[in-house]
């Protein structure tokens, strides 16, 4: 078989036909890739070639310093962007945005190449949103020789961009911002929410600069990387798992994700047949209908704990405790420890998020974890109540979509479904759901303290946290992360039931020699206490119980 050419060899050969110098005139670090071909029939313009490795490969093409240079698309973001950056438009408003309808959107996407394995016959392959109100087909025509993996790749990442991309946003920045190019991508935070956009266009003047933009999910890129080639077909029929769905309600893993929403994600079990992906449904009314929510991402890393998660220390590495996992999909591996501190190998046990540094193989799909981080984003209150028989799901951004749910929803029981593709809907079983809308309950307080003074009174303080905004950047306090400070101080008797409840917008409160007496009869010599942080949404955060 012959060797396949590189991708920034076939573009530096196209850029010499254009009468470019491919040394000086031409950057394309920014591309990795190999090309089985390029079929050009007649005349063809080199722009119409590089437009059909765009498509191909993700790439997206800008002039920049005086050179064409390539960039492929989830790159790193270059700025992040607030109110005080924008410049008005004449209405007044920051930022104009446009979606697409959905009926003008494709529900299937044929890329039509040429296929080695078919001696290099023209082939299809498809991507397709099982439920949409779409109803038009997409074809796309690649003059490249493609290895049938990456056409599936291909279709499956156009579909999606074509999904994504519907949604447009229009809005001037100050000139200080005028070395941004098309292409870059960034975070612009409007009203404490931020999104990820890709710039696709920007006009400059002398006091400002007007950009076009559109979403940029860079989970599009992962989620769509090359699958294994499907075997040749037999006569037997394909076997198609169903899907397992992970309805998460978790504490915020993104800033971005704030509101009263909830994670999903999905996988399946390879001894059961192939998993080509799976639509999310839910449903409102005790499963007489259901509507769909989402396109699901995955596989996810998932498995089975074959040991139960001690309790450990919440606030520095967890050395002594062991977890073995018998993953059903997947693999895991140990990381670096700075790696981990960033946020590399988090997963959920039990409601438990941790994260790892070792993954040791000790037996066929069985790892042994240890160097663990435990009670991460806030959930050290879960850290000894686990059980036998915990599942275990790797968190990984390109297997998550965030849900967005609806305040008037939250607590409210729902049946939510995964239906892999294929599969019929009515034959899949639905599991029970409540949003809780974890993501917005305040964590619990830190450092709880307390002083008696001589004439009988408690001075009590302790130092709060933040759900989101939480990198401590400038060593002051952290973001608040809600509307407004509130506190309540739950004074309990020995039995844990409450005697009184103390509302505070401070970190501290006063338990009066007074209250004392009004509630036991005299002055307290020890204190029991739970204290906790009230969100303006979904009320008291979680607990922290002290006894001073």
């Amino acid at each position: 078989m012959a060797a396949m050419a590189d991708l920034r060899t076939v573009l530096a050969d196209l850029a010499r036909r254009a009468g470019l110098d491919p040394e000086n005139d031409v950057d394309a670090r920014g591309v990795a890739g190999r090309l089985p071909g390029m079929v050009i029939a007649g005349r063809t313009p080199v722009r119409a070639c590089i437009e059909a490795l765009q498509q191909a490969y993700a790439v997206d093409v800008v002039e920049a310093d005086g050179r064409l240079c390539f960039r492929r698309r989830g790159g790193a973001m270059v700025a992040e962007l607030g109110e005080a950056d924008l410049v008005p438009h004449d209405d007044g408003s920051l930022v104009r945005i446009v979606r697409g309808q959905e009926t003008e959107l494709p529900r299937q996407l044929d890329v039509v190449y040429r296929s080695p394995a078919a001696d290099y016959q023209s082939c299809t392959q498809s991507a397709r949103r099982l439920t949409s109100a779409a109803r038009s087909v997409t074809t796309v025509s690649l003059p490249l020789a493609l290895d049938d993996a990456r056409a599936i790749a291909a279709a499956q990442r156009l579909l999606a961009e074509a999904w994504l991309e519907r949604t447009t946003y229009a809005f001037r920045l100050t000139a200080r911002w005028a070395h941004l190019d098309p292409a870059d991508v960034i975070a612009l935070t409007i009203g404490g929410r931020s999104e990820r956009l890709r710039l696709t266009r920007l006009e400059t003047t002398a006091t400002t600069v007007a950009v076009l933009a559109v979403p940029d999910d860079a989970g599009v890129l992962e989620t769509t990387a090359p699958p294994a080639v499907p075997a040749p077909r037999t006569a037997e029929p394909r076997i198609l798992a169903p899907t397992v769905l992970f309805a998460l309600d978790l504490p915020l893993l993104r800033d971005q994700d704030d509101g009263p929403g909830w994670y999903a994600a999905a996988s399946y079990d390879p001894a059961r047949g192939a998993w080509p992906g799976a639509v999310l449904l839910e449903s409102l009314d005790a499963g007489a209908s259901f509507a769909r929510l989402a396109d699901l991402r995955g596989p996810g890393v998932w498995g089975v704990c074959e040991t139960v998660l001690g309790p450990g220390p919440t606030v520095h590495w967890d050395e002594a405790t062991r977890l073995r996992v018998r993953i059903a999909q997947g693999e895991l591996e140990g990381r670096e420890r700075a790696a981990v501190l960033n946020g590399a190998n988090a997963a959920v046990v039990g409601g438990e998020i941790i994260q790892f540094r070792n993954a040791a193989l000790v037996a066929p799909a069985t790892y042994e974890l240890s160097g663990l981080l435990r009670g991460r984003r806030g959930t050290e209150h879960l850290s000894g109540a686990h059980a036998a028989d915990e599942t275990f799901l790797l968190l990984r951004g390109s297997d998550l979509i965030r849900i967005a749910g609806r305040q008037d929803r939250i607590g409210a029981p729902s049946q939510v479904k995964a239906v892999t593709l294929g599969l019929h809907a009515e034959d899949q079983p639905a599991q029970g759901f409540v949003n809780g809308a974890a993501g917005l309950r305040p964590f619990s307080i830190a450092h709880p303290r307390g002083r008696r003074e001589a004439n009988g009174d408690w001075q009590i303080g302790w130092t709060r946290r933040t759900r989101r905004g939480g990198g401590w950047i400038d060593g002051s306090d952290v973001a608040l992360g809600e509307n407004t400070l509130q506190f309540e101080v739950a004074v309990l008797d020995g039995d844990g039931s409450v005697r009184r409840r103390i509302a505070t917008g401070a970190t501290a409160a006063v338990y009066d020699a007074a209250m004392q007496s009004e509630d036991f009869g005299v002055p307290c010599a020890t204190l029991r206490l739970s204290i906790c942080q009230i969100s303006g949404t979904v009320g008291r955060g979680i607990p922290r119980e002290v006894i001073l």
